[in-house]
């Protein structure tokens, strides 16, 4: 143990994790040059005596911090898209949106102080389009519990520009919507523009 430089600092420092053990309060993470890290947890024992439980969480800590690499790697890699992407929970709460889709709508649900949900993003949308029954679908598409195919629906702004918005189930009973400035070819109008060609 390297030598304190300061004594009585090191003694108030030793005193206060041992009243914090006598109380059951203490807890720290310890993370070691070698890699490794072990929670120290202080706890009461009979006759005045202090435990001090040593657990090695390594594996857990390095399975988190691969855990939020993978999540900031998904979510540089939606914003590269130029098409608004946004996911909807099973119980229609927001959980992922990219950059295209916040420019879009003009809107960041980080900085809402609660949950957004579809309900709450729908109002949105329909401020800023057209009246469109298909507002109502896509709700039901989101809220539903199980399968479902992938649709497309073709909406309109206020002034008037056609945009799209497909919609998507994935896993765990999530939808993700991509909101498109350009409507997307569905089936049946291909066929008519094959009809009109023709």
């Amino acid at each position: 143990m390297p030598e304190p430089k300061n004594y009585h600092s090191w003694r108030e420092e030793l005193a206060n994790v041992i009243k914090a053990a006598t109380d059951g309060s203490y807890q720290e993470n310890w993370s070691l040059g070698t890699g490794q890290t072990y929670r120290i947890s202080g706890r009461p024992h009979p006759d005045g005596a202090i435990a001090f439980l040593i657990e090695d969480i390594s594996a857990e800590v390095s399975l988190a911090r691969g855990f939020r690499a993978e999540l900031a790697i998904g979510q540089s890699m939606m914003n590269t898209f130029v098409i608004g992407m946004v996911v909807f929970s099973s119980i229609g709460v927001l959980q992922f949106c990219n950059k295209a889709y916040r420019e879009m709508w003009k809107f960041d649900p980080e900085i809402a102080f609660v949950d957004v949900t579809i309900l709450d993003a729908l109002k949105d949308w329909q401020r800023q389009s057209q009246p469109n029954p298909a507002w109502a679908d896509i709700r039901d598409f989101v809220m539903k519990i199980g399968p479902q195919s992938p649709s497309t629906r073709e909406m309109k702004w206020k002034n008037g520009d056609v945009f799209s918005c497909s919609l998507k189930p994935v896993a765990l009973g999530a939808t993700m919507l991509i909101f498109q400035t350009e409507p997307a070819v569905t089936h049946g109008t291909a066929e008519k523009s094959r009809e009109l060609q023709e």
